[in-house]
């Protein structure tokens, strides 16, 4: 292979391939700092048991 072809694959491949990993990491970071978590994983507040609520007629009885 050409010296000055293999020169210019190696550069375009670096920085096509530390292009590629910047985005990933950003995507990576941004999207569950976004969505307050990761995408599928249980929230804090989901997950948590509540009382069932008084429906009013409960209520108004007592």
């Amino acid at each position: 292979m050409n010296t000055h072809l293999k020169q210019f694959l190696v550069k375009y491949l670096s920085v096509v391939f530390g292009t590629l990993m910047s985005v990933s990491f950003f995507a990576f970071v941004a999207i569950p700092y976004s969505f307050g978590g990761h995408p599928g994983e249980d929230k804090v507040a989901q997950t948590t048991l509540q009382a069932p609520a008084k429906s009013h007629s409960e209520v108004a009885h007592t």
